[in-house]
């Protein structure tokens, strides 16, 4: 009933879309396998727990984590403005939707409730802007593929399934825009009014603002060259911005993969691991990140798993997050020589976690909880808007 209140299709869209992405799932797979190759299979990180509401499959297993959401919402701007983030342009969210459930985990009142109907018809409107955040992603993933092609074969395929992405987008990019301003019981915003545009008059001109709702068109913007005519576009679509890399990092950074295994998560990123300099700075020290990146240009290699005989210190998970002495830095932001950095590179920012001497033990700890810790540390650290 709350995504009806957007589009009285919105079910039937919603099962269109997963159909879609299942189809392409199964298609992608069996083609590796016509040529010989594994196909992906990640039913062994389907370990999350379902929703508890009605009608969920309850005892269910999931790959993602709906429940603490930070949606990018700035594409709503990206595609109604000139800019283009392949030129290094940003643009502000539309609305701030930060940790926020998508779905319910428990049976809440209908949307049409005086007192608590906001809390379901605020979990719909997060996911309509979650589905065109997921899609608009997808668009510009695939048109990043395309000049990767060397088979006429798979450059179809990718030309293909790319352009329903787009599709997908389209839809719900026009339904976000019906999500309506709510309050909460206590007549505080939590979700605001979007720019809607004034009612259509008989002298044929468009009186709607760029960033009215009913824009859904990709406006025209910067494509090729500064010095060419805008053109209306995808955009991005660098791999720096658009590519596999970038998306992984950007779906990590949203908590959609909030739970999961710490291999999970290093299966989409490169990684490695290099004792530290005598006297070397902080990640926040621009001559460490600037020689950092130095280092993985001149040997870059998708990392193994560590051998869990390299460390058997840890922290706990509040060190990981805060406490820069307890991460084997002093507090003028040393690090004490011996100790080892984590890199992780999500292709367009590299970033340093600095962990402690592997002389320092503990014996409660495990290397791989402490390893855990650190990809965790360092993923939710990245901007990823573009994406």
């Amino acid at each position: 009933m709350a995504l009806e209140t957007l589009d009285e299709d919105m079910p039937t869209y919603v099962n269109q879309n997963t159909r879609d992405e299942f189809t392409h799932q199964n298609f992608i797979n069996a083609y590796l396998v016509s040529k010989g190759q594994r196909p992906v299979n990640l039913e062994r990180f389907r370990t999350l727990p379902s929703s508890q509401a009605t009608g969920a499959k309850k005892s269910a297993k999931r790959l993602t984590n709906l429940m603490n959401l930070t949606v990018d919402t700035s594409w709503y701007l990206r595609y109604r403005l000139s800019g283009n983030p392949d030129f290094g342009d940003m643009f502000d969210q539309i609305v701030d939707l930060k940790n926020l459930a998508a779905i319910p985990n428990s049976d809440l009142p209908p949307p049409t409730d005086a007192n608590q109907g906001f809390r379901i018809q605020l979990m719909a409107n997060v996911a309509s802007f979650h589905f065109a955040t997921i899609e608009v992603g997808g668009s510009s993933l695939y048109q990043s593929f395309l000049p990767k092609a060397s088979s006429l074969e798979v450059l179809r395929i990718i030309g293909a399934i790319g352009g329903t992405e787009i599709q997908h987008f389209q839809i719900w990019q026009d339904k976000a825009g019906n999500a309506p301003a709510l309050t909460d019981d206590q007549g505080n915003e939590i979700f605001p009014e979007l720019p809607h545009a004034p009612d259509a008059t008989s002298d044929g001109i468009d009186h709607s603002d760029p960033t009215d709702t009913n824009q859904v068109m990709p406006a025209p913007c910067k494509f090729i060259s500064a010095n060419l005519p805008l053109c209306s576009v995808i955009r991005p679509i660098s791999t720096q911005r658009a590519g596999a890399v970038a998306a992984a990092a950007s779906l990590a950074g949203s908590g959609l993969f909030q739970g999961q295994a710490t291999r999970f998560l290093l299966s989409c990123s490169r990684w490695r691991r290099r004792r530290t300099r005598p006297g070397e700075k902080t990640k926040d020290q621009s001559s460490v990140r600037t020689s950092l990146k130095k280092e993985t240009a001149a040997s870059r290699s998708v990392g193994k798993w560590p051998d869990k005989s390299n460390s058997n210190h840890c922290h706990s998970q509040n060190d990981a997050h805060g406490d820069q002495h307890s991460r084997g830095q002093d507090r003028s932001g040393n690090v004490a020589s011996g100790d080892f950095v984590l890199e992780i590179d999500f292709g367009n920012e590299l970033v340093e976690y600095f962990e402690a001497d592997e002389q320092q033990e503990d014996s409660g700890c495990s290397k791989d909880r402490h390893f855990a810790e650190s990809v965790r540390y360092c993923l939710p650290r990245f901007d990823c808007q573009h994406w």
